[in-house]
């Protein structure tokens, strides 16, 4: 048995009771980077610049916002779609607002302290090792054109699962624990499952000059 990487980030639980998504705009015509067919259900999204608020795909290394529940979009017939993923190059007319009819929507679960389970995309293959990585730092991988799952609808971003050493603090997400479960194949040499949070300062709710 081999564990795949599906779905992308889940979140698991929160500290506060607000576990409710909010909605954002994404860009007019916005295209992930590296030919990534467009914004999923999973995603994981930064806001793309101050002020602004609209939202982007988070890169390795970035401001995580939070992660995508649903998005909502106009298609080129002018029906807006619910239950997809938004595809690379939607445009809209109008102003970037969440109140215009026309926008690519995005709904973000955004709570700073949320944790979610995510997979790594490679993984030393023993559980010892794995386990021992609770508490490290981890990055997102880079985009890809494989990056959305066109059937499922679904994100299919990971973790590096790279153990960068106490040292770093350049990663924005931390690891706090191993999912223990029976259908975890502990043997496998990539996509083990584990619990992570946004990283102390990676989260624009953490800076006092605000977004």
């Amino acid at each position: 048995m081999a564990n795949q990487a599906r779905f992308g980030f889940i979140p698991t639980q929160a500290s506060s009771q607000r576990f409710q998504p909010r909605k954002y705009v994404l860009l007019s015509g916005y295209a992930p980077l590296n030919t990534q067919a467009g914004v999923a259900p999973g995603e994981v999204m930064s806001v793309a610049a101050a002020g602004n608020g609209l939202v982007i795909v988070c890169p390795p290394g970035g401001q995580v916002l939070g992660v995508v529940a649903a998005v909502s979009y106009k298609d080129t017939t002018g029906t807006r779609v619910y239950g997809g993923y938004i595809p690379t190059g939607t445009t809209y007319t109008g102003d970037a607002a969440t109140y215009n009819p026309n926008a690519a929507y995005v709904w973000i679960w955004d709570d700073p302290a949320m944790e979610y389970l995510a997979c790594a995309a490679a993984d030393s293959g023993t559980a010892l090792t794995e386990y021992q990585k609770t508490g490290c730092n981890m990055d997102l991988t880079a985009t890809s054109s494989t990056s959305v799952d066109t059937f499922y609808k679904r994100s299919l971003r990971t973790l590096t699962g790279t153990d960068p050493g106490s040292g770093s603090t350049s990663f924005p997400f931390r690891v706090t624990e191993l999912l223990r479960s029976p259908s975890q194949d502990f043997s496998a040499t990539s996509n083990l499952r584990f619990k992570v949070q946004i990283n102390n300062g990676f989260h624009p709710y953490y800076q006092n000059s605000g977004i």
